[in-house]
């Protein structure tokens, strides 16, 4: 981060002087050369930041947090090992023991975690089968420590008969690497000088303010070194406005989508992922943020529970150049995964409020007679709840928001219920419905228990918007 330590210490007493009583230092361990020393210098230096909070405030607290290093794809470590369980431990608890100011959290990955994220990284496609029977015996939602089990992944790697140490090994520069099929613009030369760059300390200088690197990612025609800011007007550089081309005009398109089958067990934020790439794939050029970190100009609605199929789920995107409403949708839905369907969509103008500002109601349907208990009541009983529910003027709850008891009126979000034969269609007032799940509403009217609420076959069948935009 080019920080020196004095810079670190100095930054710590403005915060604990303007009223912060928590500072979080993050850390890596497991990084090449690394010595007893280094381990020494983190500990040190959470002591410093701690001492400096005292002169201050009566009880500040400090948190370490230590991730380990993994020798990731197209970086000049990729040839590097990795340390091994026992070893990442032994440093974790030698920093532990370092740390015994009961004001200093210290906080770590597991290394089986660690060396998972390691052998997913370096992987190849071998791995498929070992995640396949990995889900088979139980894995799931691995990213939470209480649920990750590595002994599960232990057996799957024994039954598919591949090594995981394999990938977690040093390389040298003959080795094929799995990933050296995707291009992603730096030149693996340049990477394997920056290597031996790394050893002897040989820093690497900015080409902007330089002779160029030779990296590989500059054409220096559409792609060459650009500053992002200057350090005096001088540098500056005159502003020549020109016309817009084409294709770099930016618009702006609602798509309607349904979302069915096995995509209904994809997460809101892996939908993003899955328009992104479909979008890419299709050669649509998409709209990027500014910043660091540009992002793609992806924005959907409220977030659908995962495991709920959806008939009407909406994405606004923003693309670059002259593409036609139905070329975007035939390109996407080629790209797109099977389950998830792009049926219709719309231009709107880049200042339209997003889908959750302009959300009105959201509708969602069930067959009653999907439900063991439910199917014990005739249609008349059905119907005589429902009217019961609606003839309320409030239908409180509590339930468990975040780890909080919360109270909430659910009759004040439901706007209508429709029961036609054997199956009951219910509609929610879109600025609440985001809050409440549609099973809440189905429990509470119902008392169904809540593992039958899990199988019970809803689907979201309409999102209603609130206004129709000027799309003029």
């Amino acid at each position: 981060k080019n920080l020196t330590e004095k810079e670190i210490l100095e930054t710590a007493e403005q915060v604990f002087a303007s009223g912060w009583k928590s500072i979080k230092l993050y850390f890596m361990i497991g990084l090449p050369t690394e010595t007893k020393s280094d381990l020494e210098g983190i500990a040190e230096l959470a002591n410093q930041v701690f001492n400096r909070g005292k002169k201050l405030i009566k009880h500040p607290e400090v948190t370490v947090s230590v991730s380990t290093f993994i020798p990731k794809p197209h970086t000049p470590f990729q040839w590097l090992d990795m340390l091994n369980r026992e070893e990442i431990r032994f440093r974790q608890n030698y920093l532990r023991r370092s740390l015994k100011n009961k004001w200093i959290n210290f906080k770590w990955q597991e290394p089986e975690m660690s060396i998972l994220e390691g052998v997913m990284a370096r992987g190849d496609r071998r791995l498929g089968s070992v995640i396949a029977e990995a889900f088979a015996k139980g894995a799931r939602f691995d990213g939470w420590t209480e649920l990750f089990n590595f002994s599960l992944w232990e057996q799957a790697f024994q039954t598919e008969g591949v090594d995981p140490n394999f990938y977690l090994e040093a390389k040298n520069e003959a080795s094929i690497l799995p990933w050296e099929m995707i291009d992603a613009g730096v030149a693996k030369d340049f990477l394997w000088q920056e290597y031996h760059n790394a050893f002897q300390e040989k820093e690497t200088l900015d080409c902007r303010n330089g002779s160029c690197n030779q990296c590989g990612v500059c054409d220096f025609k559409s792609i060459y070194p650009r500053f992002n800011f200057f350090e005096s007007s001088a540098n500056k550089p005159t502003v020549v406005w020109k016309q817009i081309s084409e294709e770099e005009k930016v618009k702006k398109v609602r798509l309607y989508f349904r979302k069915v089958g096995e995509a209904r067990f994809l997460s809101h934020l892996e939908m993003v992922h899955v328009f992104a790439r479909a979008i890419r794939r299709a050669g649509i050029p998409l709209k990027y943020s500014q910043g660091f970190h540009p992002q793609p100009k992806i924005s959907f609605g409220p977030a659908l529970p995962v495991g709920l199929e959806s008939q009407e789920e909406l994405v606004d995107i923003e693309i670059k150049g002259g593409f036609s409403l139905p070329n975007i949708i035939n390109q996407l839905n080629q790209q797109l995964p099977l389950g998830i369907e792009v049926f219709s969509g719309e231009e709107i103008t880049l200042q339209t409020p997003s889908i959750s500002d302009s959300l009105s109601e959201v509708a969602y349907a069930f067959r009653f007679t999907g439900s063991p208990s439910l199917s014990r009541y005739s249609p008349k009983e059905v119907k005589k709840k429902l009217d019961d529910f609606l003839s309320k003027t409030n239908w409180m709850i509590t339930r468990e928001h975040k780890g909080q008891l919360e109270t909430l009126d659910i009759r004040a979000v439901v706007k209508e219920i429709i029961f036609n034969h054997e199956t009951v269609e219910f509609t929610l007032w879109g600025t609440q419905a985001f809050r409440l799940r549609p099973q809440e509403v189905i429990k509470a009217i119902f008392g169904l228990p809540e593992e039958e609420l899990l199988t019970l076959p809803i689907k979201k069948t309409k999102t209603k918007l609130g206004k129709k935009w000027d799309q003029n």
